[in-house]
Parts: C-alpha cells; structure tokens; sequence
C-alpha cells in the first residue's frame, strides 16, 4: 500500500533491428507493456519504466560478427539511472523509456501520431494518390536501431526476383 516503481529491460532494438525480428518484436513487447503498466498501476501509487541499457558483454561478440572488436562500454553504468527510477526522486516519472550506457542517457520517445491528413468523406485510392507522398515523404525518418537515414525514399525494388 506505499506503492513503488518497477523498471524493466528493453532494448534499441524495438524501433527495429535487421535480422532480430524476434529480438526486436519481444523487446517491442515490452515497451508497450511498460507504457500499460504506466497506466494501469499508478492508482496503487506503482511507477514504470524501462531502460535500454548498453554495456559491452560477452554477447557483444556476437552483434561484432567477431569482425572488429567494440569499444568497451562498462556495463555497471547503468545501475545510477536504474537507483534513480527506483527512488522518490523519479516521482514524476511513468511510462517512459531511457537508453543508457557509458556516459548517455536518452529519452526514448514513446510511439505517438505525426502529422495527419484530413479529408471529409475519407480517402479514396487516387484522393491518397494525389496527396500521400507529397505530404507524408518529408515525415519519414531514421529507421531502425541505428537510426540510419530513411532509405527508402527512392522505392523499394527487388533487383532480381528468383522463383
């Protein structure tokens, strides 16, 4: 009855990881569990939230492909934001989600809705036709964990497509 805070563990990887589907869908899970949660226990006085921690571990080996090693990211630096969202100090602070690691700490944005079109009567094929890439093509960003540029502004082909 004096309520508390829960902290769980995503990852980058729910906005997207090449060849992690079931990485980044289980860890797309649980931020949107963390966003309910948030919800649904702050009438027992429950805050949530999540970090994304990074840290170099051994499975870091494995993300390299061996290829290079990574820089070394001391893993135990993500205990100070976890000790912060535990305590009175985070009191203010529910449903949210922090990448951390070395010396960051991110606000992770939670899922919203950008820029929307209107049209009375609703949208028609040709109506989004007309209007669908010239309004929408400028609101697509960095896509995936890494964030790199939007590449797919030019189309997305198959270069050759093997039966």
């Amino acid at each position: 009855r004096r309520g508390g805070s829960i902290v769980n563990t995503t990852s980058g990887a729910h906005f997207g990881s090449f060849g992690q589907t079931n990485y980044a869908a289980a860890k797309g899970a649980i931020a949107s569990m963390t966003y309910t949660w948030a919800l649904e226990l702050a009438r027992f006085g429950i805050r949530v939230n999540a970090i994304g921690p990074t840290g170099t571990t051994r499975m870091s080996d494995t993300f390299a492909g061996g290829a290079s090693p990574l820089p070394y990211i001391d893993p135990t630096l993500n205990g100070a934001l976890v000790a912060f969202l535990c305590s009175d100090l985070a009191a203010g602070v529910s449903g949210q989600i922090f990448g951390s690691g070395g010396e960051r700490v991110s606000h992770m944005v939670q899922p919203h809705y950008g820029k929307t079109l209107i049209r009375e009567g609703g949208w028609t094929i040709d109506a989004l036709a007309e209007h669908f890439s010239r309004q929408f093509a400028g609101e697509f960003g960095p896509l995936g964990m890494l964030g790199e540029p939007y590449p797919f502004h030019g189309g997305v082909t198959a270069e050759h497509v093997t039966p």
